[in-house]
């Protein structure tokens, strides 16, 4: 059977999430983070709907890959699912949340999804003296883009010009 977040049976509005990590950076399901039911699963929230058992969000998405989960509303409801996952780089102070609210035969409303970044790298490091500046917050490094027709979550850097590859492969290196 499952738990109360992670569950078998129909899968109703199912969506099948894709999250390409397209950085140089290893990202881990941050455990740290609770699901706040009787389950206690760690690394998701799931407010409506479930994640579909089996197809649960992978423990690390490695750099420059793809990692695949499946959320879908439980059998017999027409409630469609909702929530978050998380993911971190703890070395590098990389918090990533993927946020998907996917709607159903109910509601006139589209569906919905979004990835929050948050976190600031040492700014000791040595990739920021290379820089000669302070560092800055991820999500001035770091872009994000969702596709909702297709589930497709993707995370990139925002420049690419030889000096930025040469500072984010120190960073990764880091990591």
């Amino acid at each position: 059977m499952g738990n109360a977040c992670v569950a078998d049976g129909g899968t109703p509005h199912r969506a099948d999430i894709q999250f390409m990590n397209d950085t140089n950076f290893p990202l881990h399901l941050d455990r740290s983070i609770g699901c706040n039911r009787d389950c206690m699963c760690k690394g998701w929230q799931v407010i409506d709907g479930k994640i579909v058992e089996g197809c649960q969000p992978p423990n690390e998405i490695p750099a420059f890959s793809k990692g695949m989960f499946s959320v879908s509303g439980r059998e017999g409801s027409a409630v469609a699912p909702t929530g978050k996952v998380f993911y971190r780089n703890e070395a590098l102070n990389l918090d990533v949340t993927l946020c998907y609210s996917k709607t159903g035969w109910s509601t006139e409303e589209k569906s919905a999804a979004s990835i929050a970044v948050n976190g600031k790298p040492d700014s000791k490091g040595r990739w920021t003296r290379l820089l000669k500046a302070e560092s800055q917050i991820w999500s001035k490094v770091l872009t994000t883009d969702v596709n909702v027709d297709n589930w497709m979550f993707t995370l990139q850097h925002r420049e690419n010009g030889e000096d930025w590859k040469n500072i984010v492969e120190d960073i990764g290196d880091q990591s």
